[in-house]
């Protein structure tokens, strides 16, 4: 005779508990297991003149919203921006815009550089710039 006295999750369906601990462990391994996609939109574009005199046009790119902590203490809503070469005319920069692509903006050191403040003409010295780095794609 079977042993009844041990509660069994595949027996024992009604036992809540049980059921609510097996749905928990399996979405921790599925969100485990999946690589999970990080996309940037396509905003804009900006047109740039070469020292030749011919054009170029870059993509604008867009991160998702995220909140970050002030200075002062407080929360604020931004999303990360970058502009990404192309070799696209004018016609196909536009029709691109909303496009997702997969991967993610990241900043990365570079020689230190002066940057003028829109806002306040500050000049400031940096030495980061915020970059596209696309997903690795799975082969």
């Amino acid at each position: 005779m079977p042993d009844t006295s041990k509660k069994s999750c595949i027996i024992h369906f009604n036992q809540g508990d049980c059921c609510i601990k097996m749905i928990g462990k399996f979405l921790e391994v599925f969100l485990l297991t999946q690589k999970l996609k990080i996309m940037v939109k396509i905003t804009g574009y900006k047109e740039f003149i070469r020292e030749d005199g011919t054009t170029y046009f870059m993509l604008e790119l867009q991160g998702g919203v995220e909140m970050v902590l002030g200075k002062n203490g407080q929360h604020y809503a931004t999303a990360k921006k970058a502009l990404l070469s192309s070799t696209f005319d004018e016609e196909i920069c536009k029709n691109l815009i909303g496009t997702e692509l997969q991967g993610e903006i990241v900043k990365v050191e570079v020689e230190p550089y002066d940057y003028i403040s829109k806002t306040t003409g500050e000049v400031m010295t940096l030495s980061n710039r915020w970059i596209f780095k696309p997903s690795e794609s799975e082969n």
